[in-house]
């Protein structure tokens, strides 16, 4: 054998030594050692973002301390940099998290353009009904949304732009799409509608504890909400109606 032919030999004898170490380096017990750091790291962002909900809707992002949320969590301060960039990303995630969940509420509820005044009442009270019924079980996320409507940081505002403002949207379109169908008045101006709306869902959740203090009653009772609920639905409609629909 020449010199040239024992080398070239010698060459594919290391590299399939080679690419034989490698594949028994990659053991059985090695994959299950990173799919269980995977899972352990996002049980660990799981854990501060629910820590981090807790800590902005009671404080505010301002006054929230990331020594505590980290600490509250049971992790080091330092993930919250690792996994989301300091105090600023976490908080956007917080409304992220929050947000995109609603929206795909929102889009199942407000997915067709209506037919009628009756179709438009009928989605208006699931629309009412899923936002009532979140801001009593999640008070935490609603406070959290409404911080973020407050809040100047340009990231935030792109996150609550993608989430949060998508639903007022939605429901912009919703409304548009039956006044085109003259369902509702001409003159009606969807953007002011649903100012008016939002506000007043708003103002039904923020008012409920000095509601129940003066007069007993609470939305967080089924029959109060369902009262509350078609009252604002009521006089939301009233008025905006075509007067050929209302006389339906």
């Amino acid at each position: 054998m020449s010199i040239a032919a024992s080398q070239k030999s010698t060459k594919t004898t290391r590299k399939a030594k080679s690419k034989s170490s490698n594949k028994a380096s990659i053991q059985p017990s090695d994959k299950g050692a990173i799919t269980s750091n995977k899972q352990a790291s996002a049980a660990t962002k799981e854990r501060l973002l629910d820590s981090a909900q807790k800590h902005f809707s009671k404080s505010g992002f301002g006054a929230s301390s990331v020594h505590q949320i980290a600490s509250d969590a049971g992790v080091n301060v330092s993930l919250i940099s690792y996994h989301f960039g300091g105090k600023e990303g976490l908080f956007k995630t917080c409304i992220e998290r929050a947000g995109i969940d609603r929206q795909i509420a929102a889009d199942h509820i407000l997915n067709a353009a209506p037919t009628s005044l009756v179709e438009v009442k009928l989605r208006l009270t699931m629309f009412v009904d899923a936002v009532l019924l979140d801001g009593i079980n999640n008070p935490e996320i609603f406070a959290i949304m409404l911080q973020g409507l407050e809040c100047d940081f340009p990231m935030i505002q792109e996150v609550y732009q993608q989430t949060f403002h998508r639903i007022f949207n939605t429901l912009v379109e919703f409304l548009e799409s039956a006044r085109k169908r003259k369902i509702l008045a001409a003159w009606v101006v969807p953007e002011l509608s649903v100012h008016q709306l939002m506000g007043a869902i708003v103002h039904t959740l923020r008012t409920d504890a000095i509601r129940k203090r003066m007069y007993n009653n609470s939305i967080t009772d089924p029959a109060f909400r369902e009262i509350a609920r078609d009252y604002l639905v009521k006089t939301f409609l009233d008025g905006q109606a075509n007067s050929a629909e209302s006389s339906l």
